[in-house]
């Protein structure tokens, strides 16, 4: 694997590297696209982009949740496995949309409330994370000092900064830094609030058309929607949006946002981007005019979609 590989892309690779993890799969160190069939080619191309030094770890729970969990030379990185695509119909991706609007629960390790899922899958994992991050750090006195990075795609964006507070409270694993991918929000203002106090350089990768990490919406960009939108919003979702509108959601992070060019502009202030109509009227505008598979394929980190594209520019998959 080249070093010259943008650590973004790196980890970006990592999270599809996370869904070469079979359903059935056990808990251990090794390669998990090895003996997998539904892994592509480019998916072993982009876990040989991590660049793993030797096996990662595999953690897993109820063949629902997992992470992967390796040393490369930039440190240990940690992998969330996020859930499965949408469909490509106004339908299945408003069902799937519903099950990301879930009421934030309480934790002790954490502030505030966040997403009830998201911390379910936390808290099933984060014990085999601790154990593997551990275990590496044990192979050699280096090891000790490796920087830690936690990232995650989709359902592993929202986790991680989940994951980040909940680790450092509960086992004082330090993450060095976190940076995710189409992760919807994590939590409340309270969790949000004290989440960018404590990792401040966490980062957040947004791609143009994907629904997902506007989701669940902050209470500004619900009353935003209200205001310009609702007369063109289907119903399902209008509904959607009022349930989730006294829940306090908000976001973390700095926003990298990949435009339709593919090209990724970094945005000036936390929040930015989130409440902005322009996106909502987008991708609805894709919804109502048979155009879903355009919403559902923005969410993608394979080779050829607008993640990887834009956040590795070719450097894994070859030329757009």
């Amino acid at each position: 694997m080249s070093t010259s590989i943008d650590l973004s892309c790196r980890l970006l690779c990592a999270c599809e590297a996370a869904y070469c993890i079979a359903d059935d799969a056990k808990d251990g160190q090794y390669n998990p696209c090895d003996g997998n069939p539904n892994v592509t080619a480019d998916m072993r191309k982009q876990y040989n982009a991590v660049g793993f030094i030797g096996n990662p770890y595999i953690v897993t729970c109820d063949q629902i949740e997992a992470a992967i969990v390796g040393k490369t030379d930039a440190g240990i990185i940690i992998g969330l496995r996020g859930t499965l695509k949408p469909g490509f119909n106004l339908d299945s991706i408003l069902d799937w949309i519903q099950d990301l609007l879930a009421f934030p629960s309480s934790d002790e390790y954490l502030t505030g409330k966040v997403h009830t899922g998201f911390l379910l899958a936390v808290t099933l994992l984060a014990e085999g994370i601790n154990n593997a991050v551990t275990a590496i750090q044990n192979e050699s006195s280096e090891n000790k000092n490796l920087s830690i990075y936690i990232t995650g795609h989709s359902k592993g964006g929202g986790m991680a900064p989940i994951a980040t507070m909940y680790l450092k409270n509960k086992y004082g694993l330090n993450s060095t830094q976190t940076l995710f991918f189409a992760g919807p929000n994590p939590g409340d203002t309270d969790f949000c609030s004290k989440y960018n106090e404590m990792f401040s350089n966490t980062v957040r990768y947004q791609n143009y058309l994907d629904i997902i990490p506007l989701l669940p919406p902050v209470p500004l960009a619900i009353d935003a929607l209200e205001t310009t939108l609702k007369s063109i919003l289907p119903e399902k979702l209008v509904s959607l949006l009022n349930d989730a509108k006294d829940w306090d959601y908000s976001d973390v992070g700095t926003m990298m946002y990949i435009d339709k060019e593919r090209n990724v502009t970094k945005e000036s202030s936390l929040g930015a981007g989130i409440t902005d109509t322009e996106d909502w009227l987008a991708i609805t505008t894709a919804l109502l005019t048979g155009h879903a598979s355009d919403v559902a394929d923005a969410h993608h980190s394979a080779c050829g979609y607008g993640y990887m594209d834009g956040t590795c520019k070719g450097d894994v998959c070859g030329s757009k």
